[in-house]
């Protein structure tokens, strides 16, 4: 017989139940239930450090199926269900959960902590609930080191998983998941619940992927909230070529309590929003609903609808944008609320409105768009403006730069005057008449 804490490797039905390993080091590299019923369970073991597993040796990979892990902790590392130096994970089959598991430092449940070139984790029918990375760890279920991650999918298609981060807590960041020296990571169909960065970034997600890509109508990011940015994900990667891309899915209710970026903040050169819902988010400084800062960004048929900032010079209920080339193609801003932008904020660089609608309320100025600094240039070709604000601008404020209609629609803008000056019920440019605020009429339609 094996010592209590000990896991037996090679078996198709183990399980670890009330146990506490006095040798802190398991060296599995397979582990597969799928033979019985799913069988494989880790409850209430406790380790130093992976408290149903401690894999150390850089291995090749560990793969894992149908695998379950329950109130397991780690007592003064990370890993609360398992700690790996593989250079590949795998974790996958119809079922895998990991229950209530705490790490005294990254990964609540899972920590993985090899980042070689070449390395991926890969998750498929994984759920993570209540578990928690404490001390100044980050990732409460997951900390994922690899270069690559795929989250019910892979390199060559999207698969119909259901994978999941719900109630889970980090006392830095990645209340849900963090993912670290990433080069790529896309995620499909990944549900994230009243996940929480308690001192940090990213509620639901902080990832430092260069390229991040999340879709599927289950990719939803509910109750997601972060002391610092990005309440619901947050990607630090500003390198070139780095993109990002939310296709399909929705934010709801999810809140970053300190600064920018209510629902999502990510410092990519490439953004594309494509058919995604954002709604009922807030932040206290910059992008209630979404903060971007591009050089290219694309939005197309998304409902970015009830979002707000709320400190005395807030900007951007809905979008900020701080600069670079933003298409806006289609969909609806509205219902959003700032006290400079309430639907839309452009800090600097271009904003091409080509359909769609933009609106929200200001507490201050521009009620549906605000335009901030001299490079900040709006060419308005299609779709419509409007909104109202207690000062100045209620569908539009220039406070400096330049606004080209063309084909486009504004309510209560009032033509019959000059087109820059104090227009406050439509349009208003608060250096009337200087060539750095020019505002220029083209034909437009539907006055």
């Amino acid at each position: 017989s094996a010592p209590v804490g000990t896991l037996i490797v090679g078996l198709e039905d183990a399980s670890l139940v009330d146990t506490t390993s006095t040798v802190d080091r398991f060296e599995p590299n397979y582990l597969d239930g799928t033979a019985k019923d799913g069988a494989n369970h880790f409850t209430d073991c406790t380790a130093n450090r992976g408290g149903g597993i401690d894999n150390e040796k850089n291995a090749a990979s560990v793969t894992m199926h149908e695998v379950h892990f329950t109130r397991c902790a780690a007592r003064t590392n990370g890993g609360g269900a398992l700690y790996t130096q593989a250079k590949t994970l795998s974790i996958t089959g119809t079922a895998n959960t990991f229950t209530d598991c705490t790490g005294q430092g990254n990964g609540g449940a899972v920590y993985q902590y090899r980042n070689a070139d070449g390395s991926v984790v890969t998750l498929k029918n994984c759920a993570f609930s209540g578990c928690q990375a404490n001390g100044s760890g980050s990732g409460g279920g997951m900390y994922a080191n690899a270069r690559t991650l795929y989250i019910d999918s892979d390199a060559a298609n999207q698969n119909d998983g259901n994978t999941s981060f719900t109630n889970c807590t980090a006392n830095g960041n990645g209340g849900g998941l963090f993912h670290d020296y990433g080069g790529t990571a896309a995620i499909y169909n990944c549900a994230f619940t009243n996940c929480e960065a308690k001192a940090g970034n990213g509620g639901g997600l902080y990832t430092t992927a260069v390229t991040l890509t999340i879709s599927g109508k289950k990719s939803v990011f509910s109750g997601c909230t972060a002391l610092l940015d990005g309440g619901g994900v947050f990607q630090s990667s500003d390198a070139n070529g780095s993109a990002f891309t939310f296709r399909d899915g929705s934010f709801v209710n999810c809140s970053a309590e300190g600064n920018s970026g209510g629902a999502i903040i990510t410092k990519a050169k490439t953004v594309t929003l494509a058919s995604c819902t954002v709604s009922r988010s807030t932040a206290k400084a910059q992008g209630g609903g979404v903060w971007i800062n591009p050089s290219t960004a694309s939005f197309e048929g998304c409902t970015i609808t009830v979002n707000s900032v709320t400190n005395s010079d807030s900007k951007g209920g809905g979008v900020y944008v701080g600069g670079g080339t933003t298409e806006y193609k289609s969909g609806t801003v509205s219902g959003c609320t700032a006290a400079n932008g309430g639907g839309w904020y452009q800090n600097n660089g271009s904003l091409y409105i080509l359909g769609g609608s933009i609106s929200g309320s200001a507490t201050t100025n521009g009620g549906g768009l605000y335009l901030w600094d001299g490079n900040a240039k709006v060419y308005h070709y299609g779709g419509a403006v409007n909104g109202s604000a207690a000062a100045s601008g209620g569908a539009v404020y220039i406070n400096n730069g330049a606004y080209t209609v063309g084909n486009g629609q504004y309510n209560n803008v009032d033509y019959t005057g000059a087109c820059v000056g104090a227009v406050t019920g439509g349009v208003y440019s608060a250096t009337a008449g200087g060539t750095a605020a020019a505002f220029t009429r083209m034909p437009v339609r539907s006055l």
